[in-house]
């Protein structure tokens, strides 16, 4: 079989305008879609919502339409993105990454940086990177995300309201200030609520098998050599691994006969009456959660405490993170929980039963 290497070539040449050419289209789209929804036009046609025009009238899904919007408001910030995505140089899905880092100072580097790797290995960069950074050094399939990242989000100034009074109360029914417990802790927490709400066991089931007796979804390697703990694609920081290994499955993967044994912290037996006997709610004064809660050990199972129930006491992830990042310290005093606060405030809670 003859190779026609002209025509081969011609139709390359085509190939290429063309996916220049749809480049250029979605861009134009997005910034269509920012004066119409700015302008709500979308009202005149009869929508409610712009995702709702967007769904019926361009097909979109309301996912894309949120995309197509907020790139369009954040391109005039980044303006050398808009002219690579304006000209057809640019992809649209390497541009949506870099305007998650992309600041005034690494603008050009993080676009460099995307005309010289792939979609995936820019996406692993971005992750690995805070705002107005320069893209990291190294073979990208090294990298780890950091332990603490920045999300940044954009709604309503009415639901921006609703947020911040959410956080406020979730604040006040933990008895907990602003400074002890972040908006990002405290939004971590809300999302492990919603996620135990959508795993509930079903009627009838004992509360023993609620997903509050298995707090730690996530798995996270402890190398004995080197002390560090990580996730797979993340670092940890100590207060999350002190955390796990208060109350949590241990698989041994060293190499030998025991490799793959699984080992609980604390045996299930202690667990269920430790739980029991605090009712399936956080034992620290004033708290009222219920939901996703930890067993934590008062005299610390790092420095010795023993796993027997006199040693343990329930606790919600928000205090157990708090205990571990030493703004909370718990006691047991005349049979009777005591927690202390960093800034002096101390609470005696309810006595156990001997």
């Amino acid at each position: 079989m003859d190779l026609d290497l002209d025509l081969a070539n011609a139709r390359h040449a085509d190939l290429l305008a063309t996916r220049r050419h749809e480049r250029q289209t979605r861009y134009d789209l997005a910034c269509l879609l920012v004066a119409f929804a700015n302008a709500k036009l979308y009202r005149a046609l009869g929508f409610a919502t712009v995702a709702d025009y967007g769904r019926v009238s361009l097909d979109l899904e309301p996912r894309e339409t949120r995309e197509l919007l907020r790139m369009g408001r954040r391109l005039p910030e980044l303006p050398l993105v808009e002219a690579a995505l304006a000209s057809g140089e640019l992809d649209w899905t390497k541009a949506c990454e870099i305007a998650k880092v992309a600041g005034p100072k690494t603008e050009a580097l993080w676009l460099d940086r995307a005309r010289s790797v792939t979609s995936r290995a820019l996406e692993q960069e971005v992750r690995s990177s805070m705002y107005d950074e320069p893209p990291p050094d190294g073979p990208c399939e090294a990298l780890r995300s950091p332990a603490r990242q920045r999300l940044v989000f954009e709604m309503d100034t009415v639901e921006a309201d609703l947020v911040r009074q959410m956080l406020a109360l979730v604040r006040y029914q933990s008895n907990l200030t602003i400074d002890e417990a972040d908006d990002g802790t405290v939004l971590a927490d809300l999302a492990r609520r919603v996620l135990h709400e959508a795993t509930e066991p079903p009627d009838g089931a004992h509360e023993e098998d609620a997903p509050s007796a298995e707090p730690w979804r996530v798995t996270l390697e402890h190398c004995p050599d080197c002390a560090r703990t990580t996730s797979r694609e993340a670092e940890v920081t100590d207060e999350i691994t002190a955390q796990a290994r208060c109350d949590a499955e241990i698989l041994d993967m060293t190499p030998g006969p025991d490799r793959g044994t699984a080992r609980r912290t604390i045996p299930a037996r202690v667990r269920r009456q430790v739980l029991h006997r605090d009712g399936y709610r956080c034992a620290v004064p004033h708290c009222r959660h219920s939901w996703w809660l930890h067993l934590h050990h008062l005299d610390r199972f790092a420095e010795g405490g023993a796993h027997v129930v006199e040693n343990l006491a329930t606790v919600c992830g928000l205090h157990h993170r708090l205990i571990h990042a030493g703004l909370l310290s718990l006691e047991l005093s005349d049979g009777k929980i005591t927690a202390e606060h960093a800034d002096g405030r101390r609470y005696i809670g309810r006595g156990w039963a001997a």
